[in-house]
């Protein structure tokens, strides 16, 4: 082999290792401030969603499956950088930037993202799974198998059908919200739920209707499509006096189930194209159904009917989304034509024009201070209906109404109000 060969050879071998090692000796203030920060978060126990740091909810050193947002992963990579005694040459703009990519995206033992379990609602003395309507206490973690069996065994001899499982949280589960408040079991405050039940009766809901208002609203704390195939939109008619107390008693009550940051209450008016991304992350859309539609007629159908929209960005970019998000409808006016037919076979309307601002302002009042019923109730009949019958849906017949019903009415349109209830 040549002389030259040889020699560049050598430096092909060895330079490697050689910057290999002066690297491990001396490490780049980018490698420095990423073990500082990865050493702190382990050391914090927090954990990563979206670009921004939680923490465990934890009472009485009772771990309760659930976190809080801490602050951004911006604000705590300053945070550290400007508290840090140990760096001494305060990073670029640029370096400062590279370590947010890298937390953000890259994953890391010491930052683990947070997968957030839709299903599950951490309460002071437990959780509940709104996918089982079950409620496990913390005080007997060692008892939530032997329990799980016994609901299950109840169930599948029941109607909920043989091959009904019933699955427990895993030891990595992250539950989508925390109430602080202790958890009741529905069936021994049956006072308290009857007093729900008549605020609904105030606020106009009909009494041979009530179970389909719970059904429909209880399928919003579900993942859209996740159980069923309905496509159905509850639609709340009230008076154009009562319409503000309406719409913030629903959005107040869903935003207490679920979090704030998964309910929208979007502005009224026609809602822009690069606005509906920002509803579709959302969980549920109260929307208020006064004057202008909140969205285009082709917008209106794919949401009441679940198909995919185009979408576009803050940046401009266009993208396919599939709709996420249960709508809720509030307001004087159902501000869509029947055109396509899809008013009557996909929105159910309850009648509550006769109610008063008042009334509605009573009903969130109990609810909200009855919560954990309400959670209970809402779950539990639309489970049964989905359980019985998930294809067909709710069925309701017009006149009289039959409660949650499973396709065996008939469902008859009123003019362009959709199903009346």
């Amino acid at each position: 082999m040549p002389l030259f060969v040889t020699r560049w050879y050598a430096v092909f071998l060895f330079v490697p290792a050689i910057l290999n090692s002066y690297m491990a000796a001396a490490p780049t203030l980018y490698q420095e401030l990423l073990c500082t920060l990865l050493r702190s978060l382990r050391a914090r126990g927090y954990r990563r969603h979206g670009a921004a740091c939680y923490e465990e909810i934890v009472l009485r050193g009772v771990r309760t499956s659930a976190y809080r947002r801490t602050c951004t992963v911006r604000a705590f990579i300053d945070t550290e950088i400007g508290a840090s005694e140990a760096i001494s040459t305060h990073p670029t703009k640029r370096c400062v930037c590279s370590l947010h990519r890298h937390l953000t995206s890259v994953k890391c033992a010491e930052f683990e993202e947070l997968h957030l379990d839709h299903s599950l609602v951490s309460w002071r003395n437990g959780i509940y799974s709104i996918a089982h309507d079950i409620f496990l206490p913390y005080s007997a973690r060692d008892t939530w198998q032997s329990l799980a069996n016994t609901v299950q065994s109840a169930r599948r001899g029941g109607a909920w059908g043989a091959e009904y499982t019933l699955t427990l949280p895993s030891a990595s589960s992250c539950t989508c919200n925390f109430i602080d408040r202790d958890f009741r079991d529905r069936a021994e405050h049956v006072r308290e739920c009857d007093t729900l039940r008549e605020a609904a009766y105030n606020m106009g809901i009909r009494r041979d209707a009530y179970s389909l208002f719970l059904t429909l609203l209880g399928r919003a704390l579900s993942d859209l499509n996740e159980r069923d195939r309905w496509h159905r939109m509850p639609y709340v008619q009230t008076s154009e006096n009562a319409c503000w107390t309406a719409l913030d008693a629903f959005t107040a009550i869903f935003q207490a189930l679920l979090g704030r940051d998964d309910v929208a209450q979007p502005p009224p008016g026609r809602i822009a194209m690069r606005a509906l991304t920002s509803i579709l992350s959302k969980r549920v859309s109260i929307l208020e159904m006064n004057g202008a539609p909140p969205f285009r007629d082709d917008i209106w159908q794919a949401a009441l009917s679940g198909r995919e929209i185009c979408a576009i960005s803050a940046r401009g970019d266009a993208s396919s989304l599939g709709w996420k998000s249960h709508l809720v409808a509030v307001g004087p006016t159902l501000v869509y034509s029947n055109n396509f037919g899809d008013v009557d076979h996909r929105v159910v309307t309850f009648d509550a024009t006769d109610a008063v601002a008042g009334d509605f302002a009573a009903w969130k009042s109990i609810v909200l201070g009855s919560i954990d019923l309400w959670m209970q109730l809402t779950s539990s009949a639309y489970l049964n209906a989905t359980h019985r019958q998930p294809e067909q849906g709710t069925g309701t017949g017009t006149g009289t109404g039959t409660g949650t019903g499973t396709g065996t009415g008939t469902e008859t349109p009123c003019t362009d109000s959709g199903i009346m209830v």
